[in-house]
């Protein structure tokens, strides 16, 4: 009976991207996906192995494993932008502010155009750099830290 080595992929429940699977790369060929606070089983031969996982043009950064017979990978995938709600919390404050006043028949001050744009600038940012430069960062691939199949 053959033990084939396995790499074990499990995606945290997450807010960004829960509508769609992550496609799971192995040495270069789609191997699976992972939807979202679930995880996948996939059976390699013994050896290195590159991983990567993507979601549309974005994904992580590859992944280097090398496995012996019978031997498991337990890995994490999660989304890569770690202080996106800490930027956009403020923003949303503010528009919420301004709704607020609007509905209470109350002029709003000058200066809340300002901070929405002032707000709203590191926001776009993020999100371009995310888009563009960072694409290979939107996605974080790693050994599995925490939850069901943690390596202690």
């Amino acid at each position: 009976m053959e033990n084939k080595p396995k790499i074990i992929v499990r995606r945290k429940g997450e807010w960004m991207n829960r509508l769609k699977s992550y496609k799971v790369s192995i040495d270069g060929n789609i191997a699976g996906s992972v939807s979202n606070g679930n995880a996948e089983e996939f059976a390699v031969e013994p050896g290195l192995h590159k991983i990567r996982c993507k979601v549309n043009w974005c994904g992580s950064e590859e992944l280097s494993i090398d496995l012996r017979e019978g031997e498991k990978a337990y890995l994490e995938v999660k989304s890569g932008m770690k202080y996106y709600y800490v930027l956009a919390i403020p923003v949303l404050a503010v528009i919420l502010y301004k709704l607020y006043l609007k509905i209470a028949g109350i002029k709003a001050p000058d200066y809340i155009y300002y901070a929405i744009l002032v707000l709203a600038i590191p926001v776009f940012a993020y999100l371009i750099y995310y888009l563009t430069a960072g694409r290979n960062k939107y996605l974080s691939l790693g050994k599995d830290s925490g939850g069901l199949f943690a390596v202690k």
